[in-house]
C-alpha cells in the first residue's frame, strides 16, 4: 500500500511538473477602435504571471512561454481605456485585432471619481486622468476631496498644507510626517528640513502632466518604507499623445500648461514632455503678493527587445522655479517683501529587465536610482527704527560680553550696538535638501498548476542632507540677536534597507508576507547606527466570483518605520541671554549693555527609538448587477512620536545694578566699561588718565532651557471607510445616471504621559539670599502636537476627534453629447472634539482662581486646574519632590513655598475648556461639469458651496450658533474653469 501511494504521488508530481511546462506562444495586433491603425508602445500584461511586452510600429506584441490555462491579458496605453481579454490558452494563440477606444466622455460609464481596488489585497484607491480634468485639481491636495467622505477644499497654491491620510490636523503622531509621496517610483524626502516634521511640499507638482494617482491608505508591501501613515503614488503621463493646451482659472489661480509625447523615428522610444506655469495670489483685490511654479519635465521610455526577454527603459528630469514673493505688493511698506524660493529639480532613471525562461518561470529586475534637490532660501526684507541703541547678540560662547560699536566687534562673536533712527534689514534663511536614491529589486513568477508563486528580494539605499548656510544676514551691522547655524555642515544621514515578500495566488485565495529591515547610518550623531524590522502581511479571497455577483474580502497586519528628521538628529544650540548690566546713555545716546550667554547643546537621547506604526485593516468588495459596494475598516496605533521638551539646569550669574554707579568716581562723559568673561565683573576705566573702578555686583539664580528629543505616548486611530454606487438610468447611448455614496467614520484618542519640565507663569531669577528660588514643576503630558514645537505644560494632556462625513454625488453622463455632470453634496453629521486630562492630578473648582477644589472626572462647565506630579528647587534639581503632599503641608507652615506652589498650578482660561465641542450637522454642495466639443476641446466647470450655505452650526462646547459663512467647515462660494484642447 505505501508502494502504490508513492508511486500515485510520485506520477501526479511528474504530471503537474508536465503540465506546467506546456507553455505556448500568444501574439496580436492592438489598433485604434476609430483608425484602425496600429497602437504603437502599448503595454500588454499577461496578470498575476508578470508577463509583458510592448507593441511595435505595427501594433504587434508577442508573449511567449505562457502556461496553458485560463488567461487574463490587459492591454493598457496612454489616451485609450484599458481592455481586458480573458481566454482559455491551450496552444499558440493570435489574437488578431484587440482594438482599444479612445478615453473620453462618450464612453458609457466613464469614472470621474476615485476607485477603490484590492488587488495585493489592502486598500487602495485609484484616480486616473479623467478624474483629475473634471475636478481641476491644480495641486496633489486636492485629490483628498476624492476619496471617500473627503470634503472639498478650496484649491490655491498659497496654502500649503501637506497629505496626511487617515488623520485630521492639530493631531499627535505627526501622521503628516509618515505619509509619503512618490513620483515615478521617486520618494519626495523630506527628512532633511530643518524647520519642519512634515511631509513634503506638493504645490510644487505638475498636475497638468499626471497620468494616474495611486493611494495606498492601508498597509503597503515591504518593498516601500521610511513611512507609517500610508503612501501616495503619482505616475506621469508615457507615451504617445497629440499636443494638449490646457487653461485653467479660478478667482484665486492662473494655470497654462502644455504637453506632448513624442513616437521617436525608428522605434527609437517616445518623449514626453510637459510645461506648466500656474500663479496664485493671496488677495483678488491686490493680485500682487503670488505664490507661482514654473515646471518643465520630460520623459523618455524605450522598450528593447531580445530574444527571450525585455529591457525598458525610463528616464526623467523635472524641474521647477518658482515659490513666494510679495515684493510688488503696493500696499506694503516701501521696500519691504518677502520671498521665498521653492526651486526643485529632480532626476530619475529605471532599467526593468524581463527574462521569460520556458522552465524555470519570469524573472524581473529593475534598478532605479534617482536625485533630487531642492532650494527653499528665503529673502526678507524689513524695516526697523530705533530713537535709542540696542544690544544685538551675537556671542557664540559661554561668559559674559559687553556691547561694542560695530566696528570693534567686526559682528560676530560679539554683541553689537545697533543704529539710531530707520533701517532696513535684510535675511535670509538658506535651506537646500539633496537625496540619492539606489534600488534594485529581483521578482521570480512562477506558475505551478493553478497557483502562482512571486518572490520579491530587493535592496534600498537612501543618503540625505542639507547643503544650505541656515539664517544669516547680508549687513552684519544691523543683523539682530542672532547666531549661524550652517547646515552645510551637518553630515549625511544614509538608510539601508533589505527586504523580502512571496505572493502567493491559489485560485480565488491570495496571500501577501514580508519583511523588511531598515539600517539607519547616522554619521556625525550620537545616535550612531539603528536598525529596525517591519514585517506585514495581506491576504485576499474571493468568496463568490460570478459575472453578475462577486464577493471579495481583504485583510491584513503590518509594522512601518518612520526615519527621524534632521530636526531631530541635529537640534541648533540654545542660547539664553541675561542682561547683567544696564549702563546710562552716553552723550551720542549709546548704552553698552553687558550680558552673560549661556550656550546648550541639545541632549543626546541614548533611548530614543524611531517612530513606528502598527496597522490592522480588513474589508470587503461586492458587486450585484451593476451595484458596487467596498468597505474598510482600519485600526492604526503609532508608538513612539518624536515629540521635543525642555529640560532645565539651575544657574547662577552675576548682576550689577545701575545703582552701583552712584558711587562711582568716574565722570560719565570720561567712563569706559568693560566685563571680565568669566566672572561678569564691570570696570569703569577713566579715558582720561586711565584709573579703573570695579563695580559690586549680586548673584542672581535662575535656570537655562535645553531641548531634548523624546519618544511621546502612543496614539490610536481607527475607522470605517465605504463606498456604494449603483445605477439609475442605464442607457449607454442617450443618458446614464447613477448614484453613489461614500464616506467615512473616524476615531483619535492621543493622550501624552511623558514628564513636561516647566513653570506655567514663566521662569524668573532671584537674588541670592532673598528667601525664594524659582521652582520648577513636572506635569504628565502636553497638548502641543508637532514635533517641531517644545512641548509646554498645558491644561489637558490630550485630544478625543471623532468625525462621520457622508457624501452623495449623482453623476449624469450623456455619451453622445460628450457630456458628464456630478453633483455632489456633502454633509458632515459628526464633528466632535474634547480636550482630554487622563493619568494626573486635575482638580475642578468653583471659582476660577481657586486652588483646591474636587477631582476632576470629566464634568462640563468647570474651570480645571492641573497640579505638577512632582517639583524641583534650584539648591537639589535632580530631587523630584511629590507636588500634592507638599501643596498641603506648606499651607500652614510655609507661607512662601505654598505661594510658590501656587504658581505652579496650570489653569483653564475658560469653564467650558473641557466641555465637548461638537458641532451640530450641516453641508455643502457642489457643481462639475465637463463638455467635449468633438475630439479636440474640452470644457470644464466648478461652483463649489454654490448654494452659498449661510446657515448656522451650534457648538456644544459653549452653546452658541455661528454661521457657515467663512467658518471653515465648508468652503465659500467658489468657482473654476479650464479648457483643453488636442492638437
Amino acid at each position: 500500500m505505501r508502494k502504490a501511494i508513492t508511486l500515485l504521488l510520485f506520477l501526479i508530481i511528474s504530471a503537474a511538473a508536465i503540465a506546467d511546462n506546456i507553455r505556448f506562444k500568444v501574439s496580436g495586433h492592438v489598433l485604434d477602435n476609430r483608425t484602425m491603425q496600429p497602437i504603437q508602445y502599448a503595454i500588454v500584461k499577461v496578470s498575476n504571471l508578470e508577463l509583458w511586452a510592448a507593441t511595435d510600429a505595427n501594433g504587434m506584441f508577442i508573449i511567449e512561454n505562457v502556461p496553458q490555462g485560463t488567461v487574463s491579458i490587459e492591454v493598457s496605453t496612454l489616451g485609450y481605456v484599458t481592455r481586458t481579454v480573458q481566454f482559455n490558452i491551450r496552444h499558440n494563440t493570435d489574437l488578431k485585432n484587440i482594438r482599444l477606444k479612445e478615453a473620453n466622455l462618450s464612453i458609457p460609464g466613464v469614472e470621474v471619481t476615485a476607485r477603490k481596488r484590492s488587488t495585493m489585497g489592502t486598500t487602495t484607491y485609484s484616480i486616473d486622468r479623467t478624474t483629475l480634468d473634471h475636478s481641476q485639481a491644480l495641486s496633489l491636495n486636492d485629490i483628498m476631496a476624492l476619496l471617500p467622505g473627503g470634503q472639498t477644499v478650496n484649491s490655491t497654491l498659497t496654502d500649503d498644507s501637506r497629505l496626511a491620510l487617515r488623520s485630521t490636523t492639530g493631531e499627535k503622531g505627526n501622521a503628516s510626517f509618515g505619509t509619503a509621496i512618490e513620483i515615478d517610483g521617486m520618494r519626495l524626502n523630506n527628512n532633511a528640513s530643518m524647520s519642519e516634521t512634515q511631509s513634503a511640499s506638493t504645490r510644487n507638482i505638475s498636475t497638468s502632466n499626471i497620468e494616474s494617482i495611486e493611494v495606498i491608505a492601508g498597509i503597503p508591501g515591504v518593498e516601500y518604507g521610511d513611512i507609517s501613515n500610508g503612501m501616495v503614488k503619482v505616475n506621469t503621463r508615457r507615451g504617445h499623445t497629440p499636443w494638449i493646451v490646457e487653461a485653467s482659472m479660478n478667482p484665486y489661480t492662473r494655470q497654462v500648461a502644455l504637453t506632448k509625447g513624442l513616437a521617436l523615428a525608428h522605434n527609437a522610444g517616445t518623449l514626453n514632455f510637459s510645461i506648466e506655469h500656474a500663479q496664485s495670489f493671496t488677495d483678488i483685490t491686490s493680485p500682487h503678493t503670488a505664490y507661482s511654479r514654473n515646471i518643465l519635465s520630460t520623459t523618455y521610455n524605450k522598450v528593447f527587445r531580445m530574444k527571450g526577454s525585455s529591457l525598458n527603459l525610463t528616464a526623467g528630469l523635472t524641474g521647477n522655479i518658482g515659490g513666494y514673493n510679495s515684493e510688488a505688493d503696493p500696499d506694503a511698506f516701501r521696500d519691504t517683501y518677502q520671498r521665498q524660493r521653492d526651486n526643485q529639480l529632480r532626476a530619475n532613471m529605471m532599467l526593468d529587465w524581463l527574462y521569460n525562461s520556458r522552465s524555470s518561470g519570469v524573472f524581473n529586475i529593475t534598478l532605479q536610482a534617482a536625485f533630487s534637490t531642492a532650494d527653499r532660501r528665503s529673502d526678507n526684507n524689513t524695516n526697523t527704527s530705533s530713537s535709542s541703541t540696542q544690544a544685538n547678540l551675537h556671542t557664540t560662547t559661554n561668559g559674559y560680553a559687553i556691547a561694542q560699536d560695530y566696528a570693534d566687534g567686526m559682528g560676530t562673536g560679539s554683541i553689537i550696538l545697533s543704529p539710531t533712527g530707520y533701517w532696513y534689514v535684510r535675511s535670509f534663511n538658506d535651506q537646500k535638501l539633496q537625496s540619492l536614491q539606489l534600488k534594485l529589486k529581483g521578482e521570480w513568477t512562477r506558475r505551478i498548476l493553478s497557483a502562482v508563486n512571486k518572490l520579491t528580494v530587493g535592496t534600498e539605499l537612501n543618503s540625505t542632507r542639507n547643503n544650505g548656510h541656515g539664517t544669516y544676514y547680508d549687513d552684519m551691522r544691523l543683523a539682530p540677536t542672532w547666531r549661524p547655524y550652517d547646515y552645510s555642515l551637518l553630515p549625511t544621514m544614509h538608510s539601508l534597507a533589505m527586504f523580502i515578500e512571496e505572493r502567493l495566488t491559489m485560485g480565488r485565495l491570495m496571500l501577501v508576507g514580508g519583511l523588511r529591515n531598515d539600517i539607519t547610518i547616522i554619521s556625525g550623531s550620537e545616535y550612531g547606527t539603528a536598525a529596525s524590522l517591519s514585517p506585514r502581511f495581506n491576504a485576499r479571497y474571493n468568496i463568490i466570483k460570478g459575472r453578475n455577483v462577486s464577493l471579495t474580502l481583504h485583510a491584513g497586519y503590518g509594522k512601518s518605520v518612520k526615519l527621524p528628521s534632521f530636526q531631530v538628529l541635529y537640534p541648533a544650540d540654545t542660547y539664553t541671554d541675561r542682561l547683567v548690566f544696564t549702563p546710562g546713555s552716553t552723550a551720542d545716546g549709546k548704552a553698552y549693555y553687558a550680558y552673560y550667554t549661556n550656550v546648550q547643546r541639545a541632549i543626546y537621547n541614548s533611548n530614543l527609538k524611531w517612530q513606528h506604526s502598527n496597522q490592522m485593516e480588513a474589508g470587503l468588495e461586492a458587486m450585484v448587477g451593476k451595484a458596487r459596494l467596498s468597505l474598510s475598516a482600519y485600526w492604526n496605533r503609532t508608538y513612539n512620536p518624536y515629540q521635543t521638551l525642555n529640560v532645565y539646569s539651575p544657574f547662577a550669574y552675576n548682576q550689577t545694578s545701575q545703582s552701583a554707579l552712584e558711587g562711582c568716581s568716574i565722570a560719565a562723559a570720561d567712563r569706559i566699561y568693560s566685563v571680565d568673561p568669566s566672572t561678569g565683573v564691570i570696570s569703569v576705566t577713566s579715558a582720561t588718565n586711565g584709573n579703573t573702578v570695579n563695580l559690586p555686583y549680586s548673584i542672581r539664580r535662575t535656570y537655562t532651557a535645553n531641548r531634548q528629543y523624546v519618544n511621546g505616548s502612543p496614539v490610536t486611530r481607527y475607522g470605517l471607510e465605504w463606498v456604494a454606487e449603483m445605477p439609475i438610468i442605464n442607457n449607454h447611448h442617450t443618458l446614464g445616471l447613477s448614484l453613489r455614496i461614500d464616506g467615512k467614520y473616524y476615531h483619535y484618542r492621543g493622550t501624552d504621559n511623558t514628564l513636561i519640565a516647566g513653570c506655567p507663569n514663566g521662569i524668573g531669577d532671584q537674588a541670592e539670599g532673598s528667601g525664594t528660588q524659582p521652582l520648577i514643576g513636572y506635569y504628565v503630558g502636553s497638548n502641543v502636537a508637532s514635533a517641531s514645537t517644545t512641548s509646554t505644560p498645558t491644561v489637558s494632556n490630550g485630544m478625543m476627534n471623532k468625525g462621520c462625513s457622508l457624501n452623495t454625488t449623482l453623476t449624469a453622463r450623456i455619451p453622445r453629447l460628450r457630456l458628464i455632470m456630478t453633483m455632489r453634496l456633502e454633509a458632515t453629521m459628526l464633528n466632535y472634539r474634547r480636550n482630554l486630562s487622563s493619568n494626573r492630578t486635575t482638580i475642578a473648582l468653583n471659582e476660577a482662581g481657586d486652588v483646591t477644589g474636587t477631582k476632576y472626572v470629566g464634568q462640563t462647565d468647570h474651570y480645571v486646574a492641573v497640579y505638577p506630579k512632582y517639583y524641583s528647587t534650584w539648591d537639589n534639581p535632580s530631587e523630584r519632590i511629590p507636588y500634592a503632599e507638599a501643596l498641603l503641608a506648606a499651607k500652614d507652615n510655609n507661607p512662601t513655598l505654598y505661594r510658590q506652589l501656587c504658581d505652579l498650578i496650570v489653569r483653564s482660561n475658560t469653564a467650558y475648556y473641557f466641555n465637548p465641542q461638537n458641532i451640530s450637522a450641516y453641508y455643502s454642495a457642489n457643481f462639475s461639469v465637463t463638455k467635449e466639443i468633438g475630439r479636440w476641446v474640452s470644457l470644464s466647470f466648478y461652483a463649489n458651496n454654490f448654494f452659498n450655505n449661510l446657515a448656522s452650526v451650534r457648538n456644544k462646547q459653549t452653546g452658541l450658533k455661528t454661521s457657515l459663512f467663512d467658518s471653515g467647515y465648508i468652503p465659500k462660494f467658489y468657482y473654476g474653469a479650464s479648457v483643453r484642447v488636442k492638437l
